[in-house]
């Protein structure tokens, strides 16, 4: 008697060779996708990063209350305020808002720490922070070790 080797089953001896095949092309895919978006938001962070350091920058700079860069002047600190920050650095330009705190560190009885932000600072949405030291020198002769601290987050 001689055996049949044509097979009962059919197409159906195919399928875990197919369901393997899919699975695999589902996982790849899926790996793809993923590794984009990782780039895309790495790509995104090291944009507002820049974005970030450039500002801190300015504002080291900002002709309104800088002496030289990183020193500030505590009669123009005084006068400044979030409507003459907001002309000289508009949101919509520079495409993020922003938060500036600075705080005086000197301990002495005159404290010139100030904050300005151009919106309420979200809970949800990723926030990059930058901070560096800072010089406020008064009319006396006298100079308060201040620290410049600047939050960004995108403009929605």
């Amino acid at each position: 008697m001689r055996s049949r080797e044509d097979g009962i089953a059919g197409f159906y001896v195919d399928l875990p060779a197919l369901l393997t095949i899919m699975i695999g092309l589902s996982i790849f895919t899926v790996s793809i996708y993923s590794a984009h978006a990782s780039y895309l938001e790495r790509r995104q962070q090291g944009e507002m990063s820049r974005r970030l350091d450039n500002f801190v920058k300015e504002l080291r700079n900002f002709q309104y209350v800088a002496n030289s860069p990183g020193v500030f002047a505590a009669d123009r600190l005084s006068n400044l305020n979030t409507s003459m920050i907001k002309e000289t650095y508009p949101p919509d330009t520079l495409r993020f808002h922003y938060r500036i705190e600075i705080e005086d560190n000197s301990g002495y009885q005159k404290d010139h720490s100030v904050s300005f932000a151009t919106s309420e600072t979200p809970t949800i949405r990723d926030v990059y922070a930058k901070s560096t030291s800072i010089m406020i020198t008064e009319g006396s002769g006298r100079a308060h070790l201040a620290r410049l601290t600047v939050y960004i987050w995108e403009v929605s």
